[in-house]
């Protein structure tokens, strides 16, 4: 059954399409929630559109990030969202994460990774593991030690990995962790360690996930992880974004509209 619409959003060119074992037709709707925030816009040059934010101006995504940091707010719904922490995610987050969390689970198939040999799987090409991300990504390492990483997954254990990772270009994105982010970033990825797992093993699961993925992430004090995908006023959902709300749920358009 195709959910219920509040904005279209068009497929390919065919009458319909495989997506998590079903057939989609042409339109999707997305009947999640919406937060409304309204900022004084500035005209640019470019097709940037920017905001005002205290005394700064910010492109649209940076206003939600502050904003939402520093706001509870109420969506159309009427469902309060206060977050402790916002990053800036997109498709990098995951990435990112799963260095954060299991670094010596993702390269322990290869113990000389970063020793003096020839390793195939680091190079400036490639700097991941030849099945990272994939659906046997977990089984090809152990289930069991997966599921004791989260069971047991602390602060420290993510600022080592951090440490660790940090070591090499390209295995991090500065934007989400950094000398400057990482120690607040570690309090509230090992808080929302249940939905960190879930967002890792669904983006393995389903491979149509390897994009999409929301401009922002907020993490609240009682353990949530919400994706948060960032529109201006004419902007709309696509459809992997959408494919994310429906698979994760914990998922809220924060639209940005003029004053």
């Amino acid at each position: 059954m195709v959910p219920e619409v509040l904005k279209d959003v068009i497929l390919p060119d065919m009458s319909s399409i495989q997506v998590f074992g079903r057939d989609y037709v042409e339109k999707i709707k997305f009947t999640g929630e919406v937060i409304e925030l309204r900022a004084k816009n500035f005209e640019t040059e470019g097709n940037r559109r920017t905001f005002q934010y205290g005394k700064s101006v910010v492109d649209v995504e940076t206003f939600a990030k502050l904003y939402l940091k520093d706001n509870t707010t109420v969506s159309e719904n009427g469902v309060a969202h206060d977050f402790d922490y916002v990053v800036y995610a997109e498709n990098n987050f995951l990435s990112t994460v799963l260095m954060l969390v299991g670094y010596d689970f993702v390269y322990e198939s290869n113990m000389n990774k970063f020793e003096e040999k020839v390793d195939v799987w680091y190079s400036n090409r490639q700097k991941y593991p030849l099945d990272f991300m994939s659906e046997s990504f977990v089984r090809n390492r152990s289930e069991n030690r997966w599921e004791e990483i989260f069971e047991t997954l602390t602060e420290n254990e993510i600022i080592k990995n951090f440490e660790k990772s940090g070591k090499y270009d390209g295995l991090l994105d500065k934007e989400i962790a950094n000398e400057d982010t990482i120690k607040v970033l570690a309090i509230n990825l090992a808080r929302c360690r249940n939905d960190i797992k879930n967002l890792l093993e669904l983006r393995m699961k389903f491979n149509c996930l390897n994009a999409g993925f929301a401009d922002l992430v907020g993490f609240t004090a009682c353990g949530e992880c919400i994706l948060l995908e960032v529109k201006s006023e004419s902007d709309s959902l696509r459809t992997k974004q959408l494919f994310w709300w429906e698979k994760y749920g914990k998922f809220v358009v924060v639209k940005v509209l003029d004053k």
